[in-house]
């Protein structure tokens, strides 16, 4: 048999013990509250500061379309000499802007065999590194290569987390001090021929994508840029060949306007007439043609205007400046 003790308490030990199981329930229900409480400003406060890196983000990035927007301004009908110092003045405002330590342009040669750091700016105190990054051969880096080809912007926020295929570039951005990049295509007709970069070198950055998609934006501009000062200066080579060609051609080359008026000459041509080319230029063809050639001249000059596809052989007398038609 169990036996049971049964203490015999005051009616003051009572309201005693009591108020303390008040106190008891109070004090754990206070707790939960102020626990829900904590939790609920934690919650405030994360919202508040999500709230505030949109609104710092929406800031940035209509700043970025407001550069960009002057970029492209500053890039209508520049010609080609213009091309190289606002290429640079472009990346200095973008460098200066993102607050990077550096920012530059690579192009490839050609044969899509090598490539040569062209544009650099630098932040102050960070040391310039063009003149080292000339004549480098583009299957060395293959895992920056297959990004940039698929057109998608290579970003490494952080150095040190590069995958081990990506050792090539680790190799070269250590010696540099580099700790994040982000590296942009440049396209035309959906062909890498370039790309933009951006270096951090002091501290650790990392770009959104939707600030990626504004320095894809931006690289665009440089791209049409580049596009045609290399489409202008092929034409220029080409001019200068062809003109070479034809001043040192041993016959006679003459070219004319749609009316049949001299627009060119060459050295040779200037020695059958007898004329110096400057005389001729803005000359009907016809007025040293010997009249009775003139008729078939212009026949054959309105059938070359109708079909140009048919080349048309012909003999003409022309009239030298001694007055003596050859």
């Amino acid at each position: 048999l169990m036996s049971y003790q049964l203490n015999a308490y005051t009616e003051a030990q009572l309201q005693l013990l009591e108020a303390l199981t008040l106190h008891i329930v109070s004090a754990q229900k206070n707790a939960q509250l102020y626990a829900q409480v904590q939790e609920e400003l934690q919650v405030r406060k994360l919202a508040e500061e999500h709230q505030r890196e949109q609104r710092r983000l929406l800031a940035y990035h209509y700043q970025m379309v407001e550069i960009m927007n002057t970029i492209s301004t500053r890039f209508i009908n520049l010609s080609i000499e213009q091309v190289d110092a606002e290429i640079y003045r472009a990346i200095k405002l973008l460098g200066e802007f993102e607050e990077v330590d550096r920012s530059y342009v690579f192009l490839f040669d050609d044969e899509y065999v090598l490539m040569d750091n062209t544009h650099e700016w630098c932040a102050p105190g960070i040391t310039p590194e063009i003149d080292n990054l000339k004549n480098i051969p583009i299957d060395v880096y293959p895992w920056v290569m297959e990004q940039l080809d698929r057109g998608e912007a290579v970003h490494v926020p952080l150095l040190s987390a590069l995958p081990p295929e990506a050792q090539s570039l680790r190799d070269t951005l250590e010696p540099q001090g580099i700790q994040s990049l982000l590296m942009v295509p440049l396209l035309h007709n959906k062909w890498l021929f370039s790309f933009v970069g951006f270096d951090m070198v002091r501290t650790t950055r990392s770009w959104d994508a939707d600030s990626i998609l504004l320095h894809k934006m931006m690289g665009d501009v440089i791209s049409n840029a580049l596009v045609r000062k290399k489409t202008e200066e092929s034409v220029q080579r080409i001019e200068r060949r062809n003109r070479a060609l034809i001043e040192n051609a041993p016959d006679g080359i003459v070219l004319l306007d749609d009316n049949g008026n001299f627009l060119f000459g060459s050295p040779s041509a200037a020695r059958m007439f007898g004329y110096e080319m400057a005389e001729l230029l803005g000359t009907p063809s016809t007025a040293l043609m010997h009249p009775h050639d003139r008729h078939v001249a212009l026949e054959i000059r309105k059938k070359y205007t109708e079909t140009p596809s048919e080349v048309t052989t012909r003999s003409y007398r022309v009239r030298r400046k001694d007055r003596i038609y050859r």
